[in-house]
């Protein structure tokens, strides 16, 4: 990179994809083939797009590569230097991919050795490959993942080859309307421990690192979700790459769980059931219990009540058999609205602490909320008793009233005889 051929190689190849004839597979171009303005190579996935683009308010032509379903986000660009007035590019019998306008060559990938069955892949990496048949698919013999433009692209390298000396790296936009070599380049230092370095001409004006094993130093310590850095040195090269790192998680995806079921990405099992939480009838001995930390669910049958507050919810629910669900809209200040579900809860997921969660109160039946019939049994035994209990102390004071007041006659009546 940097060097004169390699751009005129670039430059080569928008004019060579301006001949090429696209197979019947849309990522991919035989030999002879040509593509122009109006094709594109789109890849297997449908992640990437090739094709010619003019960028901002110029009318040259360039070959790159962006994201298909955002053609402002170009990751690479092949005639930054040599832009053209109409977009032409053809794939020679001989496996170089090349740029020509009005019959003059202007960039070619200049490959060495000759390929007898050449075709030009446009991989879901967004790397542009040139192999000698499509049935190699890691045999390749030109990329532009070894040509980086500005972007740096997960499993892209920017550093050295060490047994050649070729160093590689990124190069910013002159402008938005212009994509010549511009002031700023990102690049790996190879001395000593690697450093990543942003200079602006031969002056350094920013640097990350040196790398410490895990990552670069200078980087905010936060959890990275994102990507996960990776350097790698031996004798061979020195570079800096990365790869995605967010994990899959099912509870990304919509309603993975499905109705009346909580996802956490916490447990093995990551679907459980809200045990017991959706009573079939009315009863007396519901109630609800709270959820914490929990994406509110999706807003299918629901009903808005913005003037209600805090202590108006659970009444408000209570009065619809259907109410399953309430949650407070508003936690900014008094805590005021009540937003009520109603029939099958879609969606229910707990979030991780780094994410902001919500608590929701779900109506459980009194069977749910561990009122048992048992229980209601040994209830209604202990009221017997203490009502038996009751009784007894009452008798028991009739009679000693009673045997009172007999004692006290019988009692006046020997005082009188014995006068």
């Amino acid at each position: 990179m940097g060097k004169a051929p390699i751009f005129t190689w670039i430059y080569f190849l928008t004019l060579v994809f301006s001949h090429l004839e696209l197979s019947e597979e849309a990522d991919v171009i035989g030999a002879e083939g040509s593509i122009s303005d109006s094709d594109t190579l789109v890849s297997s996935l449908e992640t990437f797009e090739l094709g010619f683009f003019s960028p901002g308010k110029s009318r040259n032509k360039y070959l790159g590569i962006w994201y298909k379903n955002n053609p402002g986000a170009v990751v690479w660009v092949a005639n930054r230097n040599n832009p053209i007035a109409k977009g032409k590019g053809v794939l020679n019998d001989t496996g170089n991919l090349l740029l020509n306008q009005t019959n003059t060559m202007v960039w070619l990938t200049d490959m060495s050795g000759a390929a007898r069955n050449p075709v030009a892949q446009l991989l879901d990496t967004g790397n542009l490959v040139l192999k000698d048949n499509k049935s190699m698919p890691e045999s390749y013999l030109w990329q532009s993942f070894e040509h980086p433009s500005d972007t740096l692209l997960p499993s892209m390298k920017i550093g050295w080859n060490l047994k050649t000396g070729e160093e590689r790296y990124l190069t910013s936009w002159t402008s938005a309307d212009d994509l010549s070599l511009g002031s700023f380049t990102y690049r790996l230092e190879k001395n000593r421990l690697p450093q990543l370095f942003i200079d602006r001409g031969s002056v350094k004006i920013y640097r990350i690192g040196p790398w410490n094993g895990i990552g670069f130093g200078g980087v905010p310590v936060v959890p990275n979700l994102v990507f996960k850095p990776i350097v790698i040195s031996n004798e061979n090269e020195v570079y800096h790459t990365y790869k995605p790192a967010t994990p899959f998680d099912i509870c990304g995806s919509y309603g993975s769980c499905g109705v009346n079921n909580i996802c956490s990405s916490r447990r093995a099992d990551a679907c459980e059931c809200i045990k017991g939480f959706l009573p079939k009838y009315c009863q007396k001995g519901e109630g609800f219990i709270r959820l914490n930390g929990v994406k509110v669910l999706d807003l299918l049958k629901i009903e808005l009540n913005e003037s209600l507050n805090r202590i108006g919810y659970e009444a408000e629910c209570l009065k619809n058999c259907s109410c399953t669900t309430f949650a407070n809209v508003n936690v900014s200040e008094g805590h005021t609205g009540c937003l009520m579900w109603f029939g099958d809860l879609f969606d229910i997921t707990e979030v991780s602490n780094m994410y902001r969660g919500e608590y929701v109160f779900m109506r459980l039946s009194a069977s749910g909320l561990g009122l048992t019939h048992d229980s209601k049994k040994k209830n209604r035994i202990a009221i017997i008793l203490v009502s038996i209990i009751s009784s007894a102390i009452i008798l028991g004071l009739i009679s000693f009233i009673i045997w009172k007041r007999f004692e006290v006659k019988h009692h006046r009546s020997f005082m009188f005889i014995n006068k």
